[in-house]
């Protein structure tokens, strides 16, 4: 069994074969792989030739389908959806796949006068492959996972315990995540808020919170106490001494028209007497159950058995300098001639058609692509997989996150 739908840029779409359909597909070419171009060389008086080179066709899908009661209105619908030369997603499931494919309706043809009225339209589609509808992401990391347990400990460095669930506030979306961090997207159409948690402090006890993000203000983001007037943490914490005994919420907010995009809030309360402001989570010790690897891997397994472009995600917890990602097996590398502040991300985007490499800082985009360095190759995922490792030039190698994401690419259904 199988579903298939055809969405148009405005996110309509026709849904063939459910149950209760308005649309019946009865012949569908052009799902299995496309065809190839093989370019060849001849010379007189040697048999055969001598291969060039060859490439994968753009692919084009023709559907045949029944339009079902009521017609005419299904009918109408048809063209409303399906607009000759205007762009569709053609999205087909199974019980093994779940992909996409992105072209162009070059032709719409109905059969006014058919017993039972028949359509048939064809798309375009210049890239040939189907390509998994859920993005596969595998974290590149310098630390071994080691044996562990929960060990939680009265002496533990941070007294805030993250209690808050997922939010969305006025176009920002809160999700809390279990070491108590809490990543933050969207543009805030007003100001956006939520409560981490809640502290116990005692009167006379200096206290001191940080976990901002560089880039906070007034204009962007913070993290603070609640009901404590001018006490904000922007990125370089803050402190407090309170003159009664009681509860305090601490909140983060996102000021009205700021935009961001994966930002990481760790929220950390502490005595002063505490002068590490490395974040560490609630009420655990200082216990370590991991350790450095200098050869961290990550191997990336590709299920679809097509070379696909990969999208290297670079989060600096801080300051990192001339980033390297390496294919452990070619040894070709992607690197940057950049320094990474605390709270930076870099998009490395190395699709066809697609190769970019954005900062976000601060909330702001910006286009770093003359910081490739000289000898960079864009790294592909290879049709068997591939494994990748990276290195920095200056800085602590854990402390430099990189997430390696893609979609599989399928050459039929």
């Amino acid at each position: 069994m199988y579903s298939l739908i055809i969405e148009n840029k405005d996110g309509l779409q026709l849904k063939f074969n459910s149950i209760g359909a308005n649309y019946n597909i009865t012949n569908a070419q052009g799902l299995s792989p496309a065809k190839a171009t093989i370019n060849t060389n001849t010379a007189a008086l040697i048999d055969g030739a001598t291969f060039n080179s060859a490439k994968v066709n753009m692919r084009t899908i023709n559907l045949a389908f029944t339009i079902e009661y009521p017609v005419e209105a299904n009918r109408l619908q048809v063209y409303k959806v399906l607009r000759t030369k205007e762009p569709v997603t053609l999205y087909y499931k199974s019980n093994l796949l779940d992909v996409y494919i992105k072209g162009y309706v070059e032709s719409i043809d109905i059969g006014h006068f058919d017993v039972k009225q028949k359509a048939s339209i064809a798309i375009q589609c210049p890239f040939p492959y189907f390509s998994s509808a859920q993005a596969v992401i595998n974290e590149l990391t310098s630390i071994i996972n080691m044996f562990h347990f929960p060990f939680w400990s009265q002496g533990g460095k941070n007294l805030l315990q993250t209690t808050a669930v997922q939010t969305e506030h006025n176009g920002i979306t809160f999700i809390p995540n279990e070491d108590g961090s809490i990543t933050v997207n969207g543009t805030a159409t007003a100001n956006a808020y939520i409560i981490v948690g809640a502290v116990q402090l005692n009167a006379g006890v200096e206290y001191l919170l940080n976990g901002c993000p560089s880039g906070g203000g007034r204009n962007t983001y913070r993290l603070y106490w609640q009901g404590v007037t001018g006490n904000y943490d922007e990125g370089q914490g803050t402190s407090y001494t309170p003159s009664t005994s009681g509860s305090v919420n601490i909140r983060i907010v996102v000021y009205e028209g700021a935009t961001v995009n994966n930002l990481k809030f760790y929220p950390m309360v502490r005595y002063s007497t505490y002068e590490e402001s490395s974040f560490q989570p609630f009420g655990f010790g200082e216990i370590v159950f991991g350790q450095i690897d200098t050869e961290a891997k990550a191997e990336v397994v590709n299920n679809g058995g097509i070379e696909t472009g990969l999208i290297f995600e670079l989060y600096a917890m801080d300051t990192i300098v001339n980033p390297k990602i390496f294919n452990y097996l070619t040894s070709e590398y992607i690197g940057l001639n950049f320094t990474m502040q605390a709270g930076d991300l870099i998009i490395i985007n190395t699709m066809q058609g697609q190769k970019s490499i954005t900062l976000i800082r601060d909330a702001v985009e910006s286009n770093i692509f003359n910081s490739l360095q000289k000898g960079s190759t864009w790294l592909q995922l290879a049709s068997n997989g591939s494994v990748f490792v990276y290195e920095v030039e200056s800085g602590q190698l854990e402390r430099l996150e990189v997430d390696i994401q893609h979609n599989d690419l399928f050459e039929g259904v």
